[in-house]
């Protein structure tokens, strides 16, 4: 889940590429990014500190095959992960050599994400300082900075979209997150289309083990640069505030973690 992180490894093989268009092709991204989390919670006589987590490494997204509704599922991998607290040396993450799928319809967002349990420490890391941990769950947002699937529009014009990603830790533990944004076209130059995005963040989740349900809200704001051809992000910056209302059904206590993250992804050549 979104709040505590991580997972085992994902073993995905033998999987038949269905569309051999497909096959050949695929990208990958430098990301790196920063997250400060700040946990409060209300109606108990204590406290959490805050937690600043830097992460860094490269995402692989390639093909795997075409669905019998015409989505396409791709194979995204987390290759060369380092994480640790923000102004201290990072180190190799339990990230590294995870894998997840995605479902999508072409050029469009993201329908479902299937292994998120790979990418979240829940159950295995917890002995670890959260910096430390298996950050995917804490991390998820970096599947839609890949996958952003902003409007065709035209330069000067603006539209509303938004970015969706459903994201599950383990059974019973899940998290949809709505980046509620306007688009704009600002330029189109180079091979190069050029936008901008703002707006509010939204969602919803449950924790069955915890016994809560989740709220999300917040602000998102980015640019974007994408090859005119493909559509792919070839340069994201992002500048993300999601907060996490938690409510549990036996008690009057609340747990509300703010989530900053900045950061960029770079396309790979």
């Amino acid at each position: 889940m979104s709040l505590v992180v991580s997972g085992c490894v994902n073993q995905l093989t033998g999987v038949e590429i269905t569309r051999p268009e497909l096959a050949a092709s695929g990208s990958s991204w430098n990301v790196s990014a920063e997250a400060v989390l700040n946990t409060d919670i209300l109606g108990r006589d204590f406290s959490v500190d805050d937690t600043s987590i830097n992460i860094s490494g490269v995402l692989r997204e390639r093909p795997l095959h075409l669905n019998a509704d015409e989505t396409e599922t791709w194979l995204l991998e987390y290759l060369d992960f380092s994480q640790g607290p923000v102004g201290s040396s990072l180190s190799t993450s339990n990230l590294t050599g995870k894998a997840i799928t995605i479902r999508r319809f072409p050029g469009e967002q993201v329908l479902e994400i299937s292994g998120g349990e790979h990418l979240s420490g829940f159950g295995q890391d917890d002995e670890q300082a959260l910096e430390t941990q298996r950050a995917g769950g804490v991390f998820d947002i970096l599947l839609a900075v890949v996958n952003p699937a902003p409007p065709p529009i035209e330069v000067g014009e603006a539209r509303l979209k938004m970015i969706r990603w459903p994201f599950s830790a383990q059974r019973g533990r899940n998290l949809r997150s709505y980046a509620n944004v306007t688009w704009s076209h600002i330029a189109h130059e180079n091979g190069l289309i050029h936008m901008t995005y703002e707006g509010t963040m939204s969602g919803q989740g449950r924790d069955s083990l915890w016994g809560s349900e989740i709220e999300v809200t917040g602000e998102a704001s980015g640019e974007v640069w994408l090859d005119e051809v493909s559509g792919e992000v070839r340069v994201h910056n992002f500048d993300w505030l999601r907060v996490l209302s938690y409510g549990f059904s036996d008690s009057d206590a609340r747990l509300s973690q703010s989530q900053h993250f900045t950061g960029a992804a770079q396309w790979l050549e």
